[in-house]
């Protein structure tokens, strides 16, 4: 089942703003891209879909790391200008790199699994609600939305599978002998779920 980002902004009027690329490497797909503005902000949201091997919670700080770096990027379209995402967690505010240092928006991120024909999948999403200048008026006109946002038709984490579940296992008990290996087969099995250039946060 392919998963879905649902984001309800009544009012909002639909606008024409190119998406993000990625670099279509380790079969990384946009899924979704939409713009619109309400008020003086800007609406932007966007995913992109990864396959991926199985699951297992070490694959999640590397995963949530290039998250964090796509929604970046969905904010950058909204403020037409690089920008910073300061905070912890999903939501962050947005500040641009040239600006005064006052936040000019909310980002967050969302993240979930689809199935389509039998592989699982990945979804990274980000949704960000801007001003393009400090000196608008409000800023989170759009918050609500960015805050509703939510995955639709997303499934749970697939299972790892008997190589990636016994090399995190491995991982968390490693003998004297074994652990210098295991720590390097593990490196190799997430950089390759994860390994396409990383979306950088200006540009």
């Amino acid at each position: 089942m392919e998963a879905k980002l649902v984001v309800e902004a009544p009012g909002a009027e639909r606008v024409a703003i190119a998406a993000p690329r990625t670099s279509g490497a380790a079969g990384t797909e946009v899924r979704s891209f939409e713009a619109a503005r309400a008020g003086d902000a800007f609406l932007v949201s966007g995913c992109v879909s990864t396959p991926v091997p199985g699951w297992v919670e070490d694959m999640r700080p590397p995963v949530m790391a290039r998250a964090h770096a796509w929604t970046a990027r969905i904010a950058e379209k909204a403020t037409a200008a690089p920008v910073e995402l300061h905070g912890d967690g999903d939501e962050r505010s947005v500040h641009l790199v040239a600006g005064d240092g006052a936040s000019v928006g909310i980002a967050r991120t969302v993240v979930g699994f689809e199935e389509i024909g039998g592989a699982s999948r990945v979804v990274t999403c980000g949704i960000a609600c801007a001003v393009r200048r400090t000196t608008a008026g409000d800023a989170l006109a759009c918050a609500g939305a960015v805050r509703s946002a939510h995955l639709a038709g997303d499934v749970a984490p697939p299972p790892p599978g008997v190589v990636l579940a016994g090399v995190s296992w491995a991982v968390h008990h490693p003998s004297p002998a074994t652990s210098g290996l295991v720590a390097l087969v593990a490196f190799g099995l997430v950089v390759a779920v994860v390994a396409r250039r990383r979306p950088r946060f200006r540009g």
